[in-house]
């Protein structure tokens, strides 16, 4: 019984997975369309206009269709790992990697403030360095 449910799922994300990759075809297409309706210099502006206009539609509903189907699958893939028993441990892999992000990013945050307030405290020793290293070239160029 739960093989059988198995391979429904993975039939139907195979489905899916062909569809998505139709979708992406007909994006790809439609997208060349508008390319070439922009790059067109035709005389009749009004049928270029309602070109783009049903281009710019069918790219839409292309689009929206797409995350449809991404979605869908997401949900077959949930499915199947929660037929599998591996979904509690992926969704927890997930909430891990997105802590780990999140957790890096606060500390390189951190450090680049540290970073800038040390820069900032050395600031004047610098210059001065540097107006010294000014001053005694002034003076070898004199002597």
């Amino acid at each position: 019984e739960n093989n059988k449910k198995k391979f429904y799922i993975i039939k139907q994300i195979e489905i899916v997975d062909n569809n998505i990759k139709c979708c992406l075809k007909d994006i790809y297409e439609t997208q060349i369309v508008k390319y070439k309706s922009i790059v067109y210099r035709g005389n009749n502006n009004f049928n270029q206009t309602k070109i783009r206009d049903e281009v710019n539609k069918s790219l839409g509903w292309h689009i929206f269709r797409l995350k449809n189907l991404y979605l869908e699958k997401e949900t077959l893939e949930n499915n199947l790992l929660r037929l599998e028993g591996k979904y509690w441990k992926r969704k927890f892999l997930k909430i891990l990697s997105i802590f780990f992000i999140v957790f890096s990013f606060i500390i390189f945050i951190c450090i680049s403030i540290l970073l800038a307030f040390i820069f900032l405290n050395l600031l004047p020793f610098i210059v001065i360095f540097l107006i010294f290293i000014f001053v005694i070239n002034k003076l070898r160029f004199f002597t």
